[in-house]
């Protein structure tokens, strides 16, 4: 083998190597770009506030507050379980819970407590881009 083909078949083969290494890198790269959109994407879906804020805000009594408190317990845990989903099946499991949150709402709070209640619900879920 000529001294020229050596050469240029040990440079083809570096090229190839740090083709290869850059590779691997953009792609580790999107790989975390990926998996970090996944779990910001999936942290929208805890729904966990501040009780005694949102009982001062609504105006609950003590017996509301309660109820509010178990209902959203539960609401919680329905959201948590729509981020396991896919998102086929994750919005229909998340507008669900939203339904059944509202319906459950409403017969807890008075009409002014509810209107508030439906407000701020459906502006944390514009917030975080679930709806």
């Amino acid at each position: 083998m000529s001294k020229v083909n050596a050469e240029n078949i040990k440079e083809t083969k570096q090229e190839l190597i740090t083709i290869d290494v850059a590779s691997q890198a953009a792609s580790t790269k999107d790989s975390l770009q990926v998996a970090h959109e996944e779990t910001a994407d999936l942290s929208a879906y805890d729904m966990s506030v501040n009780m005694r804020k949102l009982a001062v805000t609504l105006g609950l009594t003590f017996d509301q507050m309660e109820a509010v408190s178990n209902i959203h317990e539960t609401f919680k845990a329905e959201m948590e379980l729509a981020s396991r989903y896919d998102s086929a099946k994750r919005q229909e499991i998340v507008d669900r819970a939203i339904a059944r949150d509202l319906r459950f709402m409403r017969y807890i709070l008075s009409t002014e407590q509810y209107r508030k209640y439906q407000l701020l619900l459906n502006t944390t879920l514009r917030n975080r881009g679930l709806h």
